[in-house]
């Protein structure tokens, strides 16, 4: 080995040595440091950890969006569509396509609600129409009567002659169509005592239906259902 490789080789280890020796300082050094700082100012240490544990995150901007549904639980709508193409029952608020919307008087309606609507304009409504009950006299005991005619037809002029004497003074009575029946309707009342209804003016309705050409017993098809309400027969199950 040539003497400049050998004075290159003691160099380098010369230099490794001492590079060693530098590191090791180093770390002595910075390890009292510590020390020191942590016996003498002893909060100083906690100030910089909380500092670097809770640092804030950057200050980017954020863009925060805020999203309104339009919908119901089962469909979700942005505004733009919600305003364009769908509307709310005016009756029960359900949501409807503008497609599947019924329209009554200005107001949309879903489709039962429609009927519903529609039927309480009829003056004979469906057989299944059945209002709120107004209650007639002071009793205990009150009874609903279903009087059906036969034989002049479903007509709404006839049903408006009828109703006009029933309803002269209060809302007593209504017509309903049944199905029972050939070409005739049923005069329903509403909850009467008997009193009251001794007093009601059923012998003028009876005599402008025959002449409109109704007829009652002398038909087939006819009856008379009388309703009372349960509570007047007793207290208990078994009483009533």
């Amino acid at each position: 080995m040539s003497l400049f490789n050998e004075l290159f080789l003691c160099h380098a280890d010369l230099m490794s040595s001492v590079s060693k020796v530098v590191i090791v300082a180093f770390v002595f050094a910075a390890v009292i440091f510590v020390t020191n700082c942590c016996v003498t100012f002893p909060g100083r240490l906690d100030s910089l950890l909380s500092v670097i544990r809770y640092a804030p995150p950057p200050t980017n901007p954020v863009i925060s969006t805020t999203v309104c549904c339009y919908g119901d639980e089962y469909t979700t709508l942005c505004r733009h569509c919600y305003e364009n193409h769908y509307t709310r029952c005016s009756c029960c608020d359900a949501l409807l396509h503008e497609n599947d919307a019924y329209h009554l008087d200005g107001y949309d309606y879903c489709s039962e609600c429609y009927h519903d609507e529609v039927d309480k304009c009829r003056n004979i409504h469906d057989y299944g129409y059945k209002p709120d009950p107004v209650f007639y006299g002071n009793s205990k005991r009150f009874f609903g009567v279903e009087l059906e005619i036969d034989g002049a037809g479903k007509d709404s002029d006839n049903a408006d002659e009828l109703l006009a004497i029933g309803n002269r003074d209060l809302v007593s009575i209504y017509i309903k169509g049944d199905g029972s029946l050939d070409d005739g309707m049923e005069i329903v009342t509403h909850p009467m005592s008997l009193d009251w209804h001794k007093d009601f003016c059923w012998e003028e309705i009876m005599k402008k239906a025959v002449s409109m050409g109704y007829r009652l017993h002398q038909t087939s098809t006819c009856g008379l259902h009388i309703h009372v309400n349960r509570n007047s027969l007793g207290d208990t199950h078994d009483e009533q």
